[in-house]
This record gives structure tokens, sequence and C-alpha cells, in this order.
């Protein structure tokens, strides 16, 4: 089974659409690198975060050296996100995250990687009867003055996602 390897943007804007305890139903597994969730999350909302079931996960030397060195190389990527890049390589596991410069670097080392729009696609199939929560959800995230999803591809799933 996979494993959804989410940065932080990702849960903040779940919570921010109201979504996380949906989210959380989902079949797959979310979880974030150990350090990920000292430096971003522990004291914000991480506790509930593992009350819904994010995983928290310690990353083995090699995996830490990767991300390592992909911080060293790259000035857009934070430590914590180069551990959920690393993290996001292992067999199975798929890396959410709404960061350009991070789905670049994915791409590149061949780690499977999606955003936003992809989770939420997964979770009108898995919990139809929520559309309208999911897209109501969208339309919070949407409307957010920090928010850099698509516009077209956010309209066709509020239009699409109507009761």
């Amino acid at each position: 089974m996979a494993v959804l390897v989410s940065d932080t943007s990702i849960l903040i804007d779940l919570d921010r659409g109201a979504l996380l305890e949906l989210a959380f139903q989902h079949p797959l597994p979310m979880a974030v690198p150990d350090l990920l969730y000292e430096r971003e999350l522990a004291n914000h909302n991480g506790p509930y975060l593992q009350q819904l079931g994010l995983g928290v996960v310690t990353l083995v030397p090699d995996e830490v050296a990767f991300a390592q060195t992909i911080f060293n190389g790259s000035a857009q990527l934070s430590l914590p996100d180069c551990f959920a890049l690393s993290f996001a390589r292992r067999d199975d596991h798929i890396l959410l995250t709404g960061d350009a410069p991070m789905r670049k670097h994915a791409t590149e080392h061949s780690v499977r990687n999606h955003g936003l729009l992809w989770l939420l696609d997964l979770m009108v199939l898995e919990h139809p009867r929520s559309k309208g929560l999911i897209r109501s959800g969208l339309e919070s995230v949407f409307s957010s003055p920090r928010c850099r999803l698509p516009s077209a591809e956010v309209k066709i799933r509020i239009n699409s996602w109507q009761d």
C-alpha cells in the first residue's frame, strides 16, 4: 500500500479548507519525517494531526545524507522539505506538495509527486457523498491570498463537484 508523504503546505491547505478529518479517512496513510514534524508541526496542530492518523517517521542514515545533499545544493528548499523528499523516495511512497521547487526536485530524482488537487480528486472518489464539503473546502483554500493553485483547474473541480 502506498504512503502519502506530505509537506507542510498540503496540511495547511487541508486545515484551511476544513478537510483534515476527511483527508485522514482516506485509505492511504499519510506521514511526515520527524524533522519536519518537530520544526513545523509539533507546536501547532501536530498532536491533533497525529490523533487523526499522521505518521511521524525517522529517516535512516542514508536518507538523512541524501536530504543533506539536496539541501546543500538547493537554496530553494528548506531542510524539512529535503527530509520529506528523501522520505518519499521509499518504495510505494508518494510526495504531496504544493511547492513548485519541491515538485521540480522530486521529478528530477524520480520521486512520484502530486499536489492538493490530486488528493482532493481521490477524496471525491473515495467519499462521493462528501463532494459538497470538498468543494466548499477547495473554495476556502482558493480564496486565500496565499493560494497558488491553478485557477482553471480549481474552477473545473468547483463546477463539477456541485451537488
